[in-house]
This record gives structure tokens, sequence and C-alpha cells, in this order.
């Protein structure tokens, strides 16, 4: 099952990749992408304009990527709260804050503003340390112009 949970979230993380390489081209005019650094988070990051979870949650791992068309930052944690209670918090959360929501399932939100994208990944799985499901949170947000 782990190993799945493996296989969706990179298959998430080469979508949201594609994407941002997508969005740096302009109509007729190819660029060439900025180089990429990545940097493993140590704890939680804040992230702007995102609201944060007020459930039990713990830390589990990171990374921010920094680039000339934005930032993205993912985070993993390991929460209490089942999938469907963690999806509905973040449905009313994210619309409360801003966010329009381009599409959600069961497990996964996505939304959009005018400077950046979310996704929210919650899969209900045993996990040993006793919490009930792992939350996935990847958020991109554009240049500041």
């Amino acid at each position: 099952m782990h190993s799945v949970n493996k296989t969706i979230v990179a298959t998430i993380v080469a979508a949201l990749t594609l994407q941002l390489g997508a969005s740096a081209q302009q109509w007729g005019q190819k660029k060439s992408a900025p180089p990429l650094t990545v940097k493993a988070l140590s704890g939680p990051q804040l992230m702007p304009d995102v609201p944060q979870y007020t459930g039990q949650a713990r830390f589990i791992s990171g990374e921010k990527s920094d680039r000339n068309d934005g930032d993205s930052i993912r985070q993993t944690w390991h929460i209490r709260e089942g999938r469907a209670e963690a999806v509905n918090w973040y449905k009313t959360a994210l619309s409360g804050a801003g966010w329009k929501i381009s599409a959600a399932s069961r497990g996964t939100i996505t939304g959009t503003r005018s400077d950046g994208t979310i996704m929210v990944i919650v899969n209900e799985i045993p996990l040993p340390d006793h919490y009930k499901s792992e939350l996935m949170i990847q958020y991109y947000k554009s240049p500041q112009k």
C-alpha cells in the first residue's frame, strides 16, 4: 500500500513539474527552464495564503524549490483525522482564503488563485505512528511583480 502512495505522489509531482514547465512558455516563443534548486525542509514551513491545518498533525518531510518563475513547496504530514474530515476541512478553509476549488475527489483537492496553485492529497492508511492519514500539500506561488 505504501508503494502505491509513493507512485501516486511521484505521478502528481511529475504532472505539476510539466505544468510549471508549460507555464514558462509564451505563445510562439520557447524559453529554457531556469535551473531548479531543491532544498529539504527540516521542519514545517508556512505557506503564504494557505490556511494552516487545525487538526492534530505531525510534520514528516518537505522540500522547497526556488525558480525564477516562482516557488514550490511540498510538505507531508501525518494527521489524526480521517480522509473525509481533512478533505472537507481543506475545501472550506481554502475557499474561505480566496482559493477557487478547480477539482475535488474523495482524497484530492486542487485550488487556484491568480498567483498560485495548490494540491492537497489525503490518504487514509495504517501508519506506524498510529496516526490515521497521510496529508501531502503541493503549493506553487508565482513571483511577485
